[in-house]
C-alpha cells in the first residue's frame, strides 16, 4: 500500500525476525530523490541506516523512485520502527539532526526538533514496524 506517495516492504515478508536475520528493504516513491532512512529501536535508540553516518555521501532512488537496502537484526530486541524519507532537495537539517543522535536515544529537545523536521517531510515519509527477538 502507498502511504503519502511511498511504499515500503520487507523481504522476507514478515513482521517478526530473529537475531542475525537479514532484512531486505524495498522502497517505492512517486518521485526520485535523496534517501534518508533510520531505525527507532524499542529502547528509543535512533540509528541512521542511510546514508552511512560515517560518510558525507547520500543515496538517491533510481529515476523511477525505487530504492533497496538491507539491515541485519541486532539488539536491542523488541518493536522497531523503520522510517524512510525521500527528499527532492538535499535534506541538510534532517541529516544533521540524525547524525547528531545516531546510536543513542534523543533527549526531549532533540526529539522535539526531529519531530518538527520530520513533519516538514510528511508527504514523503514511509514507516514500517517489525518485532525482533534473540
Amino acid at each position: 500500500q502507498m502511504t503519502n506517495g511511498m511504499q515500503m516492504s520487507f523481504l522476507p515478508n514478515s513482521k517478526q525476525f530473529l537475531s542475525g536475520e537479514h532484512i531486505a528493504i524495498k522502497l517505492s516513491a512517486r518521485n526520485s530523490g535523496y534517501v534518508t532512512g533510520f531505525d527507532l529501536a524499542s529502547d528509543g535508540t535512533i540509528s541512521l541506516l542511510t546514508p552511512d553516518p560515517s560518510s558525507t555521501s547520500i543515496r538517491r532512488t533510481d529515476r523511477s523512485g525505487q530504492f533497496e537496502t538491507s539491515i541485519d537484526v541486532t539488539p536491542p530486541f523488541g518493536a522497531d520502527q523503520i522510517l524512510f524519507i525521500v527528499s527532492q532537495s538535499y535534506p541538510v537539517e534532517l541529516l544533521s539532526e540524525l547524525k547528531r543522535i545516531h546510536g543513542r536515544a534523543p533527549n526531549p529537545s532533540e526529539l522535539d526538533a526531529l519531530l518538527v523536521t520530520l513533519s516538514r517531510h510528511s508527504d514523503n515519509l514511509a514507516m514500517k514496524s517489525f518485532y525482533s527477538s534473540p
